[in-house]
């Protein structure tokens, strides 16, 4: 089956799926204006699966906004610098539950079974290329480049405030703002007296070419130190130092533990104290880097490992 025939099938199939066909949630106004079921801040891959999921429930009175531009929506086209993602390639949940609609689906339609058979993990950009085609394909609307300012309650709606100049009207808003919902990203304060192209953070665009040559050094051990690490080290870098504080580099992922039906599935079923703890007794606990994404270091002579190395000042030299 080619790219062509499985949308095709997709399409049929969702047509099957559609009774009862009339929308249910009847409309609202707001001063006048329009006021939408739902707003979904972010068009990232939980963004497109809210939509996507709204609309398998008939509600189909929503709107996407998203601050980036077409092409550069989460990490996946541009700063996620690891060759493949780290999940496995099975993965599933953005189809919910129609097997047209998969990865592997996707997959195998545009380079064959064989192939698919043959995939470790998959690619970052052919992710990018999966998610444009789910956006595409299921006919989700975006309206890009718009940036949240403020939401606030007006009686019994909530006023959204873009940088567009509009205010939409919603009775319902879902935060898919991914990583950037936890908060602005953190460059540590031994950073203050040193000249902005000294440093950078893994969010940033980075000229790899640039270090070509020279020291590089690394601060944290996660897996987007690590990528970025290797990026340096595949460049030309003369030497990368990547140095954790922690006196070892955990061995165990904790994050493992969560992949099996029951948690998947009913996470969201428990109470709140007992999800709370869950979540927080497995973010507490360190996550070491991928086995390939270790080894894409560690192929290197010029890539240093230092544990149990915080940082502790940092001095410009001219």
């Amino acid at each position: 089956m080619n790219l062509n025939e499985l949308e095709s099938h997709l399409h049929r199939g969702l047509a099957y799926l559609s009774f009862p066909r009339r929308e249910w949630v009847v409309q609202k106004t707001h001063d006048g204006s329009k006021v939408f079921d739902v707003v979904i801040i972010g068009a990232g891959q939980s963004g497109l699966a809210a939509a996507f999921g709204l609309r398998l429930e008939n509600i189909s009175n929503v709107l996407v906004l998203e601050r980036n531009e077409p092409g550069k929506v989460g990490p996946w086209n541009t700063f996620a610098r690891m060759k493949t993602l780290r999940t496995p390639k099975w993965g599933s949940g953005l189809d919910f539950g129609n097997p047209l609609l998969t990865p592997q689906a996707w997959y195998e339609a545009k380079f064959g079974e064989a192939a698919w058979n043959d995939l470790g993990k998959m690619p970052t950009e052919l992710w990018h290329e999966y998610l444009e085609w789910y956006r595409r394909t299921l006919g989700l609307s975006v309206d890009y480049g718009v940036e949240v300012e403020q939401i606030e309650p007006q009686r019994d709606v909530l006023a959204v405030r873009c940088s567009d100049g509009r205010v939409v009207y919603a009775r319902r808003i879902i935060m898919a703002t991914g990583l950037d919902g936890s908060g602005k990203w953190f460059i540590p304060s031994i950073a203050n007296g040193l000249s902005r192209s000294q440093y950078a953070h893994t969010e940033d665009n980075i000229d790899f070419q640039a270090l070509r040559g020279k020291r590089v050094g690394v601060l944290g051990g996660g897996a987007s130190a690590f990528d970025n690490a290797g990026v340096a080290l595949e460049s030309g870098a003369a030497q990368v130092d990547l140095c954790i504080r922690a006196p070892k580099l955990p061995r165990v992922n904790p994050n493992k533990w969560m992949e099996f039906t029951g948690f998947l599935g009913h996470y969201g079923e428990l109470p709140d104290d007992m999800k709370w703890r869950f979540m927080n007794q497995v973010t507490s606990m360190l996550q070491p880097p991928p086995q390939e994404t270790l080894w894409r270091c560690n192929r290197h002579e010029q890539f240093r490992l230092r544990e149990n190395s915080p940082w502790l000042s940092a001095t410009q030299v001219n």
